[in-house]
């Protein structure tokens, strides 16, 4: 499988992510006057995201294994993305979603990306799923995953830019 050092590069970097933003996050916590919920969803977003992607690199390499096409392994592999890439938004989108409605302010621009990364993986990975991309299959995964990992990233930056903010920032 030629993608296998994309799959693995990708699947590094979001360990990266979630390794330096859980060490910015203990260390920066005392510090930030940010609202400690904005600052644990931030996180959450994070590091969900990131060992999302951290799984689903390794996914398609599992399943070649097994012996199946690589059509199969990709189709496959995009619609257990999709699925649990959408559960995951989902959590996190009702988890933040008691904040917002409080009045806690939460950046349009954030809620924007976020969901424009989202939108672009989601559909991505479902018409790769239903065989729409199949010249192109593995291309079309490694958007989704890659949509997936951007998000992880954003939210990294955000937890960063988090102790550096002002109140209600």
């Amino acid at each position: 499988m030629p993608e296998a050092d994309i799959l693995l590069t990708t699947a590094e970097v979001a360990v990266a992510f979630a390794g330096f933003a859980s060490l910015v996050a203990i260390l920066g916590r005392r510090s930030s006057q940010v609202d400690p919920r904005i600052i644990a969803l931030r996180f959450r977003g994070m590091l969900t995201n990131s060992l999302l992607v951290v799984a689903f690199s390794m996914i398609p390499l599992v399943l070649f294994r097994y012996g199946l096409s690589e059509t199969v392994v990709w189709r496959l592999s995009s619609i257990l993305l999709a699925l649990a890439g959408g559960i995951n938004f989902l959590a996190l989108f009702f988890r933040g979603r008691p904040l917002y409605m409080e009045g806690v302010p939460i950046s349009a621009v954030r809620r924007a990306v976020t969901f424009g990364l989202f939108v672009i993986a989601e559909v991505v990975l479902v018409l790769n799923a239903s065989g729409v991309t199949e010249t192109i299959a593995s291309a079309a995964y490694l958007t989704g995953l890659l949509s997936f990992l951007c998000i992880a990233g954003f939210a990294a930056a955000w937890l960063f830019l988090t102790f550096l903010e002002a109140p209600n920032s």
